[in-house]
């Protein structure tokens, strides 16, 4: 099950404590299958700070087996597919649009900020810049989005892939974009996503 989370931190902003868990796991080169908890009757592996998350996963804690995750993560797995490794892959949401950079598989940039006050030319200029490594964490934050980190240079060539529900905003992009569409439904990313992570997890 998937559930979009800020995140609460009571000492602070939420944007704040949000993309601070996206710098450790981009810190720590994190699997993108590894975005995901798995929680029972006995734990949870949600962290307490994901209130909605976890009282979500915490209603099918009866089940033996339950993978939970926030929706971005979800997204970007299930566009990222089965075979293939290494992408640019954003997430266009109602509420966030958030761009991941996987190589190996691996969190090697990520960059968020809130759909609402972006358009089709703001989206592709800021996204040219993310992926340039020209966009500052500070002034994506400044402008009401939550961050932007690159963990380095990148590659040449990626496949740039887009989802969600509002991926009209690149169809005019100057990037080399696809869009994804697992199972040929774009509703069908974020399960694909799930599924991908329970396989990962439990190997079925």
């Amino acid at each position: 099950m998937a559930a979009q989370d800020h995140g609460f931190d009571p000492l602070g902003s939420n944007r704040v404590f949000r993309f601070a868990m996206w710098e450790r796991a981009l810190t720590a080169r994190t699997p993108l299958e590894e975005l995901f908890y798995a929680v029972d009757e006995a734990r949870s592996e949600v962290p307490p700070e994901f209130t909605r998350l976890r009282a979500a996963a915490g209603e099918l804690a009866a089940l033996p087996r339950v993978t939970a995750a926030d929706t971005g993560p979800a997204a970007l797995l299930g566009a990222l597919g089965d075979d293939l490794n290494d992408a640019v892959l954003v997430n266009v949401g109602n509420g966030h649009t958030i761009c991941a950079v996987a190589l190996e598989g691996r969190l090697a940039g990520i960059y968020e900020d809130h759909t609402h006050r972006l358009d089709g030319r703001l989206l592709d200029a800021l996204l040219q810049r993310f992926l340039a490594g020209e966009l500052p964490s500070d002034e994506v934050r400044e402008a009401g989005g939550h961050g932007a980190a690159l963990g380095g240079p990148l590659p040449a060539g990626l496949p740039v892939l887009v989802t969600g529900p509002n991926r009209r905003l690149l169809a005019g992009s100057s990037l080399p974009v696809r869009f994804a569409a697992p199972f040929g439904d774009m509703m069908m990313t974020g399960p694909a996503g799930l599924v991908r992570a329970h396989r990962h997890r439990y190997g079925d």
